[in-house]
């Protein structure tokens, strides 16, 4: 079965996270469904590319998606396969929805997106000597880059690592291998806190 037009074709075999695993290899199994938005699935393995986006992806990729993907009954190809359509368009429309792409241990981010890891900052209230934590905790702005492509230092003159400022309320939160972070777009880093581990500067 070939894929045509914008679909890529992705291998998913559990559309919800239902376990997880201890450190000594133990299976906790439990019921997805009380919070399905975080429990959801967002990766699945490409089994069919159609000709015009080969310089993109290949069968066998692992790709991470927006959860969307894994609601809608109409994205369904093959239930016996578990095999769902996913949307991919170059000119990163509304339809572009697969983000993040692995190919032989490497990860690089399609389009102009970039997933971060988000910074929590420590704030605390000062009574006399005493340092008190503040209850109302501010919205975390600062993060660092964990994945990108070749678009990041061209466009925004950032690296892989640097910690940046980005855009209120621009991030998509995805779990990736056990570790939350944001999906959000070049063009929403506002500017570079730490470039290098060193340099400071407004983009």
């Amino acid at each position: 079965m070939k894929s045509l037009g914008n679909n890529i074709f992705v291998r998913i075999p559990k559309k919800y996270k239902d376990e997880i695993i201890l450190s000594n290899g133990m299976a906790l199994y439990f019921d997805p469904s009380y919070d399905k938005f975080k429990n959801r699935a967002v990766d699945g393995i490409v089994t069919s590319v159609p000709p015009h986006l080969s310089d993109v992806f290949m069968e066998g990729d692992r790709v991470w998606y927006h959860d969307s993907i894994i609601r809608g009954k109409n994205r369904v190809i093959d239930w016996k396969n578990s095999i769902f359509k996913v949307q991919y368009d170059r000119a990163d429309t509304f339809d572009c929805l697969i983000y993040l792409i692995e190919r032989n241990g490497k990860r690089f981010t399609t389009n102009h997106f970039v997933f971060i890891k988000p910074i929590k900052p420590v704030v605390k209230e000062k009574i006399g000597s005493i340092f008190i934590p503040q209850l109302n905790e501010p919205k975390i702005y600062s993060a660092e880059i964990v994945y990108a492509n070749d678009r990041l230092p061209l466009e925004v003159g950032a690296n892989i690592g640097d910690t940046i400022v980005f855009a209120k309320n621009s991030e998509y939160e995805m779990e990736i291998d056990g570790q939350i972070l944001y999906r959000t777009k070049l063009d929403n880093i506002l500017a570079i806190l730490e470039h290098n581990g060193k340099e400071e500067r407004v983009i």
